[in-house]
């Protein structure tokens, strides 16, 4: 059955199948915090690196009508992993992050004192 999965994901890739990200919703087959995994696999079985992050954010949050998420630029929502490289040429980057931002504030990582909110840089410029 998993060998079907790839062939099939494998040819939808060649095909230029438009292809969304999954879900790390925390059911059995799902665990939080598998993203990471699922963009290896992407990347593994025919995406580039590029591609299969881009599945991850941009394509999901558009896929299903959020379009203030999965990009980078004004108006979005500032939800981001900052990552100590760069992951299209380092994927596993993405399993540990240096600083999680949600909407523009640090949640995880990052050095307290220096913290700034996407508000604060925004006031500055």
């Amino acid at each position: 059955m998993y060998e079907r999965h790839l062939e099939s994901f494998r040819r939808a890739v060649e095909a230029g199948v438009r292809i969304a990200g999954g879900t790390d919703a925390g059911t059995p087959f799902n665990m939080h915090g598998g993203n990471a995994a699922e963009v290896r696999f992407m990347a593994d079985n025919g995406m580039t690196p590029l591609a299969a992050i881009t599945a991850m954010t941009e394509t999901a949050a558009d896929t299903v009508g959020l379009a203030d998420q999965g990009t980078l630029e004004p108006g979005t929502d500032a939800d981001l992993l900052v990552v100590d490289g760069d992951p299209t040429e380092n994927l596993t980057l993405l399993n540990d992050p240096a600083v999680v931002l949600k909407g523009g504030e640090a949640v995880a990582g990052g050095d307290p004192a220096t913290k700034r909110t996407v508000a604060d840089a925004r006031a500055a410029d």
